[in-house]
């Protein structure tokens, strides 16, 4: 499955990529990788999180298309008046393929490539359900905005809405997949916590 995974995410990324190259273009090497792609360490032209930021709630619970990588992340636990317990991910990614949009007039251009994961752990039955989704950020398939909030890949979708709590709206988390669906209103009941050095969460030395 990782190897079915690694080989479809390269697909669809290298895809993506030549779709949108320059007429100029035409002559380049073809051998991009999906580590080139997905897995630079330096993007040129990128912006970099090297030292904290001040943070504005809640403009920033939107993309920030100057960075390369940026994911929203939802993880919880549930429980049921019948006693059932479910544990529950539902993550979005959004990769930038170049540090600028492509000048062309096709709706389907894109420096944008957007992937989800949706989990579910059934703990009463003992079984465990994953899913995920490819898809470019353009033609209305998958896009994140900030004002109102929303990120989606295709109909799964985190929306923010009603009143702020907190610089948090409302969120209603929304996938489905085969019988297998999540529909959930979650509310902010504490202040926002910033990770590591008032935000900057260090991934590694360099």
């Amino acid at each position: 499955m990782l190897a079915a995974f690694v080989a479809l995410g390269g697909a669809v990324v290298y895809w993506i990529y030549l779709e949108q190259r320059p007429p100029e273009a035409a002559g380049l090497d073809t051998t991009t990788s999906i580590a080139d792609v997905l897995g630079e360490s330096n993007p040129a032209g990128f912006a970099r999180a090297l030292a904290p930021r001040q943070f504005v709630f809640p403009g920033d619970h939107g993309p920030h298309p100057e960075y390369k990588y940026e994911w929203w992340y939802f993880t919880g636990n549930l429980d049921t008046e019948e006693g059932q317990h479910f544990g529950f991910q539902l993550t979005f990614f959004r990769i930038g393929l170049t540090p600028k949009s492509p000048e062309r007039t096709s709706a389907w251009a894109t420096n944008q490539v957007y992937m989800a994961h949706f989990t579910l752990s059934d703990v009463v039955n003992k079984r465990f359900y994953n899913f995920e989704r490819f898809s470019r950020g353009a033609a209305g398939l998958a896009g994140a905005s900030g004002a109102p909030f929303r990120v989606w890949l295709e109909d799964w979708s985190v929306e923010g809405s009603g009143a702020l709590r907190h610089s948090v709206p409302t969120m209603r988390l929304h996938a489905v997949e085969a019988d297998i669906a999540l529909d959930l209103d979650v509310s902010s009941l504490k202040p926002v916590v910033l990770q590591g050095e008032r935000g900057l969460s260090r991934k590694s030395a360099a």
